[in-house]
């Protein structure tokens, strides 16, 4: 989810929000997360809505 799809991406912020539910629950059962950055320098970073930081997750 980086900034740069946003406007390629038909209900962009639902797909978001969805995620950060996704990554909610991954945390209650305990399971591994692993997010990708394609090329962050031309497609920009993962998107801040996201809260990946909060989840204590870093990109690879």
């Amino acid at each position: 989810m980086q900034d740069k799809f946003r406007p390629s991406i038909k209900f962009f912020d639902e797909i978001v929000q969805n995620s950060k539910r996704l990554l909610r629950a991954a945390k209650l059962l305990q399971l591994p997360v692993i997010v990708t950055e394609q090329y962050p320098k031309g497609l920009g970073k993962t998107v801040p809505e996201l809260g990946i930081e909060d989840f204590g997750i870093k990109p690879v």
